[in-house]
């Protein structure tokens, strides 16, 4: 076991406990720690400590009926002093570029996996949380009285903030969006009080289109 590696590990993880969130999924409504917010801050410490993580593809799937892509990457886990950990690290990632109006699956499925097999090995190489304020070290605990609400501010602060009506039905319609809404348990009421909402916005914008 190199002595080199397993010290510059630990000085990342004395220099990085939190990755703040800044990604927003505009369908399910949550924030998320994107690969760019954790690069931001994990990649000088990395440097710093004389520390290298070098990925190799290893496998890929074929797309299946549902559009998603599987990869499996392994790394190398290298000290700039030319150390070399003795055994592989081996991420895998699930990527999806199925059009949700059109069916039909683009090219970026692959490239999403990558990105979130490379990110999540990061997290947990590193064992990063992740928040949304800066001067706290660990997120509030996430119960799921809390997560709902913050779903429904989601969605009212979408309904406010969108500025085209056909976007808007769009998002509203959407499978993703159907599929939130019962995975948070959203009430008869609470779904009643948000459509009645996205009308009102629809007719400021547009009086003539209807939600399904």
């Amino acid at each position: 076991m190199s002595a080199k590696i397993t010290g510059a590990l630990h000085q990342v993880m004395k220099a990085v406990g939190y990755v703040q969130k800044t990604g927003v999924n505009k369908f399910h409504n949550y924030k998320y720690a994107s690969e760019a917010d954790l690069l931001a801050v994990l990649r000088p410490a990395m440097i710093d400590a004389g520390l290298m993580l070098l990925p190799s593809g290893k496998t890929l799937s074929d797309v299946d009926a549902h559009g998603n892509v599987h990869v499996a990457i392994e790394y190398t886990l290298i000290h700039k002093d030319g150390e070399v950990w003795p055994e592989k690290l081996v991420a895998f990632g699930a990527g999806n570029d199925k059009s949700v109006k059109s069916g039909s699956v683009g090219d970026k499925g692959a490239y999403k996996a990558l990105t979130g097999a490379n990110k999540y090995m990061l997290f947990k190489l590193f064992q990063i949380e992740t928040g949304d304020d800066p001067e706290e070290q660990k997120a509030a605990p996430q119960d799921e009285g809390l997560a709902k609400r913050e779903f429904l501010d989601g969605c009212y602060r979408y309904i406010k903030d969108e500025r085209d009506a056909r976007r808007l039905l769009e998002w509203w319609n959407a499978k993703e969006q159907k599929d939130a809404r019962a995975d948070f348990d959203l009430t008869s009421d609470e779904v009643t009080a948000l459509k009645e909402r996205v009308l009102t916005r629809k007719t400021e914008l547009t009086p003539t289109q209807a939600v399904g």
